[in-house]
């Protein structure tokens, strides 16, 4: 990963009784070590993002693996 790569990665927010997961798509404007930050949104809002968290665009997300995972599980019953 470089600063100017577009990535995504999905942001996990919990409450008192609901976790949500979003799909975030973003821009890499600075790396400091093991931490990104991400410019992303109409705001052009910023987040630290750990850079293992961060995929290329082009890449499958964490969610659509998890959903092909349990897919394919259940279809070799």
């Amino acid at each position: 990963m470089n600063v100017g790569d577009k990535v995504h990665w999905t942001k996990i927010s919990k409450s008192r009784l609901t976790i949500t997961m979003r799909h975030v798509e973003g821009e890499i404007v600075a790396i400091d070590g093991n931490v990104a930050t991400v410019k992303h949104g109409r705001n052009n809002r910023r987040d630290t993002v750990n850079l293992a968290d961060l995929r290329p665009m082009a890449s499958k997300g964490q969610l659509t693996e998890f959903v092909e995972a349990v897919v394919s599980a259940n279809k070799t019953r």
